[in-house]
């Protein structure tokens, strides 16, 4: 196939403008005098169009695909495209301020004029002003971007138009005339459509019962934008305080010691109950229904009430950690604090100091949250039977117990039970067979943790040696390797036990014959070799076990 020299350069500048996404200002001189090439920059980038030749402002086609990219650009276009009303319909589509740049014409053309407000309101600041004060062009505006109401068009003292507005915006309101602010109708569906439009009507309708009736029954806090008459008023108090019971704090001393309108606050927000006054605080019979719906009330009440069993077993069955607002006298009463701890076990810190030392209840605390271990007094960790239940809930709080408990074989197995890795706790216990059996058995790699001196016992190699997945490098190494083959070759046990005794014996004079540690060595080192492990480093479970190579006797 034969192409021409200007096919050839259209071509290759084609390809290689597509595969490497070049810019205009890249592209060389020769090439920027075809067509082809221009068009397939303008896709790429709109703005190419302020660069290319002048001829090509006048290009439909290519002013066209500039404006697919940058509606915008149509400001850069020829004096007849921006009067030919495809490309100005074209860039209206894309963005309605695009007709700023339309020829004057077509700004005046009602059709395109109400298609640009649609897509963006602020075009109608670009619009002959017998378009801006057409009715279904600024309610179109508006509908699209209410901030133009703020440019205070005459369209905006028609009340009808206004009216159609309102009803979609209430706030809207404040742009509108004070006279159509002082029109009841208007204000009326201004306030049913957001309540708080209120603030924006006239004085004389701000003290109008009715109007901020429905001002408030769209949004209780109308009642603040009212008259201050009003918060003397209990019709209009309660209706607010059922919306937003917070406003409490707002209303007269005389209302917040009515009881309707407490409770009315209360039900729709419990920290209303703050702003009570203290004879309804008091008042045993309201508070006895309401601990029962929300405990939380309790913290407001009167002292004396913190006394009252009547109100504060309730909110602690509902809330147990209402048993810090409790008396003393209640807080010191077992069955009531046994109560609370048995739903939630931090409660326990909000009993008497006498029971917060209680065995029986502080286990009991535990077996509902185990995680107050770490706070319970020192003497708890020394206690066996609390750490007990504590551990068997997390192993891992085996790091908290005190004193000799760390290595007590009952705790040590209810921990590593839970959880096999509080073994890294129980240092002291690492040459004890049944727990490294339990552990090895449960997560064979951390038989590495363990004494050579375990890892020699013929006993143990004997028990683990079944054990799937156990990392060999690991175990009695030579004499686990040895005994395996020996299973399959020596078929009386008998035999087999003593030969493996007899092999235990050899590979563990050989073992400390071939390292020998000082005394020195031992303490920089701190080697245990009854323990197996680094006191002051203590383990690692990623590292596993490394033998020091610098206390290797030479041979």
């Amino acid at each position: 196939m034969q192409f021409t020299l200007r096919q050839a350069r259209i071509r290759i500048a084609s390809t290689y403008i597509k595969v490497h996404n070049t810019q205009w200002k890249h592209i060389p001189q020769m090439y920027r005098d075809y067509e082809e090439i221009v068009l397939l920059c303008v896709a790429h980038s709109g703005f190419v169009l302020l660069d290319v030749l002048p001829k090509y402002r006048s290009s439909k086609k290519i002013v066209m695909a500039a404006i697919s990219n940058e509606p915008g650009i149509l400001k850069y276009a020829s004096d007849e495209l921006k009067a030919n009303r495809d490309v100005v319909l074209h860039a209206i589509n894309l963005w309605g301020g695009s007709i700023k740049y339309a020829s004057k014409e077509l700004r005046a053309d009602y059709n395109l004029a109400l298609k640009a407000v649609s897509n963006y309101g602020c075009a109608i600041t670009y619009l002959p002003e017998s378009l801006q004060n057409t009715p279904e062009i600024f309610i179109a505006a508006v509908c699209n971007d209410d901030t133009v109401l703020s440019e205070g068009y005459d369209i905006m003292h028609n009340r009808d138009v206004m009216h159609h507005i309102i009803a979609q915006n209430g706030l809207a309101l404040k742009y509108v005339s004070k006279i159509l602010q002082n029109d009841r109708d208007l204000v009326l569906t201004a306030v049913a459509q957001n309540g708080l439009a209120l603030q924006y009507a006239s004085k004389t309708l701000r003290g109008d019962k009715d109007v901020i009736l429905v001002a408030i029954k769209n949004n209780g806090k109308a009642v603040l934008n009212a008259h201050k008459k009003y918060r003397d008023d209990r019709d209009v108090v309660l209706a607010a305080v059922s919306k937003c019971g917070s406003l409490l704090q707002f209303v007269s001393d005389t209302l917040c010691d009515d009881r309707d309108v407490v409770l009315a606050a209360i039900n729709n927000d419990v920290y209303a109950g703050s702003w009570a006054s203290l004879r309804i605080l008091s008042d045993k019979e309201l508070f006895l229904g309401l601990v029962k719906q929300n405990p939380c009330v309790l913290k407001y009440v009167e002292p004396v009430l913190y006394d009252d069993a009547d109100i504060v077993i309730p909110a602690i069955k509902k809330d147990p950690r209402m048993l810090k607002y409790a008396s003393k006298r209640l807080r010191d009463d077992r069955d009531i604090v046994a109560m609370a701890v048995r739903k939630n076990g931090w409660a326990i810190f909000h009993a008497s100091k006498r029971l917060r030392n209680d065995e029986a209840l502080v286990i009991l605390a535990l077996k509902n949250k185990p995680t107050i271990f770490g706070n319970l007094p020192p003497h708890f960790r020394e206690c066996k039977n609390v750490v007990l239940v504590a551990v068997a809930k997390r192993g891992t709080y085996l790091n908290y117990v005190r004193g000799d408990l760390v290595n007590d074989r009952d705790i040590v197995l209810a921990a590593i039970k839970n959880n096999v890795n509080a073994i890294y706790y129980a240092k002291n216990m690492l040459n004890d067979m049944e727990i490294a059996l339990k552990v090895i058995t449960k997560k064979p790699t951390l038989i590495r943790i363990f004494t050579r001196t375990l890892k020699f016992n013929p006993e143990f190699v004997r028990r683990i040696v079944c054990i799937p997945n156990l990392p060999t490098q690991f175990a009695g190494d030579i004499v686990f390797q040895q005994y395996k083959v020996l299973m399959n070759v020596i078929p009386c046990p008998a035999i087999l036990d003593l030969v493996l005794s007899i092999l235990s014996q050899i590979e563990l004079r050989r073992y400390n014959r071939i390292i020998v540690y000082s005394d020195s060595d031992v303490e920089s080192a701190g080697y245990d070799e009854s323990a197996g492990y680094d006191e002051s480093a203590g383990y690692d479970e990623s590292a596993g076990y490394e033998e020091d190579d610098n206390n290797t006797a030479s041979s």
